[in-house]
């Protein structure tokens, strides 16, 4: 659980796009150099994952850095958040430099699109302002700087689309608005803009870059995207799927499964001389009620399907009875039930449809090897001597049908009702007898069986870690 928490804590993305700066004509030079010496600076500090917008991949034949140089005056926040969200990376900084004595500091969490920091400091100083900045964007990754709540402003009425894309905007400490359309960073509600098809099309036909063009999409899943109600990031996940992803499961339930077991024996010996003159034993597993709890590792190979490897438990109840005697005198009999954990494993794949929705159908087939327990450790400190029969193993076949509700962008709860029947079974019952003529037919009972079909609900939590983000973290120079 420690092992695994660990993961959960490393694999929120806290990648820092640092922007380019927004300078005046007459202070270019010294923003420059400024972001010379920051650059170096929180790239130098290891706990900190800072690309900048020349490391970035074109985004179709446009550079990074082209587009960077097509924001207008007061949009740079907007467009390095852009860049930010089509590269999945959790932070903006942008900077913006409009007099020589003071710059001003945005840093924006943009799965959550929200502005987290907002300030601005003097620029005499530059290992002040070096080490003000690292200490700022440190404390926001780590998340002891918080974003402010902002009062909801009253609706505007008859709002053109226009209007509605513009209404989002961060304003810095000077009075300086930063315009961040045409993304939506906020989750909204009544005020939300609206794509149709026909819009749509009457957009193809504007000249210039169009809109999708900016997040590397279709027409058609920008609309879906702007009429989502989700931000750009976990939009983003949610369309990627499983792809490229390490999930890990937890979870428990219960069932009605073949995890309990049932041990039978009786033995016969002379009054003579002690030995035994007849045994006979069975032992079969029986289907019953369990709790059940399990682990499981996958890893997704498309978007919709990902296959794995699950281990689990399945508690249930080891029945024994046991019936002795020495001949001529009466029998003497031991029943007693107690605690069974089967231990299993599975073999799964399972399938998610592809959808931008929260909550997601689920399919999933799977095999489980049950290895059932021996009466050898229940019976080993009887005085008498027992048949020690071999453990059951059963092989069954699991269907497996639910849901999945995305909580984060690498959070899930899911449920899941599972239906199985054993395909196959060694020692179920194993049967055993020894010498012969003391016991009555009575005695020789005939082994009971197992129900093959079983069922069973189970609930848990599922988290999904990007492999090769994470490994680009650990093998950072």
């Amino acid at each position: 659980m420690i092992f695994l928490y660990a993961l959960l804590q490393f694999s929120h993305a806290d990648s820092v796009l640092f922007g380019e700066i927004e300078a005046a004509k007459n202070t270019a030079a010294q923003a420059a150099e400024i972001k010379t010496l920051l650059v170096r600076s929180l790239k130098k500090d290891k706990k900190l994952d800072v690309r900048t917008v020349g490391e970035l991949a074109p985004n179709r034949d446009l550079a990074a850095l082209d587009y960077m140089k097509e924001c207008l005056p007061g949009e740079y926040v907007g467009c390095t958040f852009t860049l930010a969200a089509r590269e999945n990376l959790r932070y903006a900084l942008s900077m913006s430099m409009q007099d020589s004595d003071n710059i001003a500091l945005a840093i924006i969490d943009v799965y959550r699109g929200e502005v987290v920091l907002n300030t601005t400091m003097p620029t005499q100083d530059r290992l002040a302002l070096s080490r003000e900045t690292k200490e700022a964007l440190g404390k926001v990754v780590r998340g002891e700087i918080k974003p402010k709540v902002v009062p909801k402003e009253e609706k505007k009425e008859e709002q053109t689309p226009k209007e509605k894309k513009a209404e989002k905007k961060v304003v810095r400490d000077d009075g300086v608005v930063y315009d961040l359309k045409p993304v939506k960073i906020m989750k909204q509600t009544d005020d939300q803009v609206r794509y149709s098809k026909e819009q749509i099309e009457e957009m193809k036909k504007e000249e210039g870059t169009k809109e999708w063009d900016k997040f590397s999409m279709s027409p058609e899943e920008f609309m879906e995207f702007m009429n989502s109600d989700i931000p750009l990031l976990r939009w983003r996940d949610l369309k990627r799927g499983r792809k490229g992803m390490l999930l890990f499961r937890l979870g428990g339930g219960i069932g009605f499964l073949p995890s309990h077991a049932f041990y039978y024996g009786r033995s016969v010996f002379s009054n003579v001389d002690g030995s035994l003159v007849e045994s006979y034993a069975w032992q079969i597993p029986e289907s019953g009620t369990s709790v059940i709890s399990a682990a499981s590792l996958n890893y997704g190979i498309t978007p919709e399907i990902d296959v794995g490897l699950t281990f689990g438990n399945a508690g249930g109840r080891f029945f024994v009875d046991l019936w002795t005697q020495t001949a001529g005198q009466t029998p003497s009999f031991r029943r007693t039930s107690l605690s069974n954990n089967v231990l299993f494993w599975e073999p799964e794949i399972s399938y998610v449809s592809r959808t931008t929705s929260l909550v997601k159908p689920v399919g999933a087939i799977s095999i489980s090897i049950m290895q059932n327990n021996s009466a050898v450790d229940y019976i080993a400190n009887f005085e008498q001597t027992y048949p020690v029969l071999d453990s059951s193993t059963l092989i069954l076949l699991n269907l497996k049908a639910g849901v999945e509700l995305s909580l984060s962008h690498n959070i899930d709860v899911w449920f899941r009702v599972p239906v199985s029947y054993v395909l196959a079974a060694t020692n179920a019952p194993a049967v055993e007898q020894t010498g012969g003529g003391a016991l009555s037919e009575k005695e020789r009972d005939i082994p009971g069986g197992y129900t093959p079909s079983g069922f069973g609900v189970v609930i848990g939590v599922q988290s999904r870690l990007d492999v090769m983000k994470i490994a680009k973290k650990v093998f950072k120079d």
